[in-house]
């Protein structure tokens, strides 16, 4: 029995999505822990309102920082919605442009990253469904 790339293609497709899939929702968890660590300004976030758009929802965090009050939506939406309207949610800011914040909790990063490894998971235990398959029934 004698396996050839081509013949392996079913089983390395589904396997390397699943890298590649857990590779981004390790990046995503690190990179969160780096700028926790970059953004060194600590501050309460009001959630004013939650942005509706299509089947996801926005959250909309007000924060005073240095003297100016500022207003930022979201760029990633959640289905259903991690925050509700009133709430407080501690956030570090980039001293170095204030616009741009992180939540400390990571909620959203924390979401994305378990949907990407859900998702790799399925990925990955597809294709070794696929290679025993493949083994059983000699290629």
């Amino acid at each position: 029995m004698e396996f050839t790339m081509l013949s392996l293609l079913p089983f390395l497709l589904p396997f390397g999505t699943a890298l590649i899939l857990a590779a981004i929702g390790i990046y995503l968890l690190r990179s969160h822990e780096v700028m926790l660590k970059r953004y060194s300004c600590e501050t309460d976030a009001f959630i004013s309102e939650i942005r509706h758009r299509g089947t996801y929802y926005y959250p909309v965090f007000e924060y005073d920082y240095a003297g100016q009050h500022f207003q930022k939506r979201s760029t990633v939406g959640t289905s259903p919605p991690m925050y509700q309207a009133g709430q407080s949610v501690k956030i570090k800011i980039d001293p170095e442009n204030p616009e741009k914040f992180i939540t400390i909790d990571g909620k959203i990063s924390k979401f994305a990253a378990v949907i990407l490894f859900l998702i790799a998971g399925f990925f990955g235990i597809a294709s070794i469904f696929i290679l025993i398959f493949f083994i059983l029934t000699g290629g």
